[in-house]
């Protein structure tokens, strides 16, 4: 009797196996490329400002971000001014991948100040805490 050492593989399992994963790798290709497609038709069907409207915001994100590393070298006097500026521009950019800047900018501010306020509290308390009890 012979082994399998002289057998071949069974070319038509292989065949197979082969074309089932050809067509797994299709679909997940296809569904791919149509949420690619989905999102890119969101985003044409509210992204309809002029070219040089989205420049003109774009400038003036950059604008913003530059004033907000500035406010960290000035002891944040700066910190106010990009704020009011995002406020003012936020409703210009709606529908287009500019809103989440603005977004971003205002939420960072926000949070920054809500962290800021919270450890000038803490540090006040335990200074006082530190003075009534170990002065």
């Amino acid at each position: 009797m012979n082994q399998s050492s002289d057998r071949k593989p069974d070319t038509r399992s292989h065949q197979q196996t082969r074309t089932a994963e050809h067509q797994s790798n299709a679909s997940v290709e296809a569904a791919f490329d149509h949420e690619m497609t989905q999102q890119r038709q969101s985003y044409g069907a509210s992204d309809n400002m002029s070219t040089g409207k989205r420049r003109s915001l774009i400038t003036y994100n950059h604008i913003t971000y530059f004033l907000y590393v500035i406010s960290y070298f000035t002891a944040g006097l700066l910190w106010v001014v990009p704020i009011v500026m995002n406020y003012a521009k936020r409703h210009d950019a709606e529908g287009s991948w500019l809103s989440t800047h603005f977004d971003w900018q205002i939420k960072t501010f926000w949070y920054s100040s809500v962290f800021l306020l919270r450890h000038h509290y803490h540090y006040l308390c335990i200074r006082g805490f530190w003075h009534q009890y170990a002065g």
